[in-house]
């Protein structure tokens, strides 16, 4: 079963079971960038979770490195970020 769908689907379980919790734990990593299809990409994703919210699912960044971004991509990170349950970034400078 592909993955993004049983989240979906325990996403819908929590709804009519709220004594569950279901944690997607992000990778860590480095972000940055530029470009319009990256922008455009992120804010989709930032749509996503929302979603995944939505179904009471707890999204955790964890480890992100953030560097320069175009505004886009800021607007995107915003978007992305307060959908997060915990977010938490790997070094001060981001």
């Amino acid at each position: 079963m592909n993955f993004a769908l049983m989240i979906w689907l325990y996403g819908f379980k929590v709804l009519f079971q709220p004594n569950l919790n279901i944690y997607l734990i992000l990778r860590p990593g480095h972000f940055y960038g530029k470009s319009a299809q990256l922008g455009n990409k992120m804010l989709l994703a930032g749509i996503y979770y929302h979603f995944l919210r939505f179904l009471q699912v707890r999204i955790c960044r964890l480890g992100t490195s953030i560097e320069s971004l175009s505004k886009r991509l800021e607007i995107a990170e915003k978007l992305r970020s307060n959908a997060m349950y915990f977010y938490s970034v790997r070094e001060s400078i981001s």
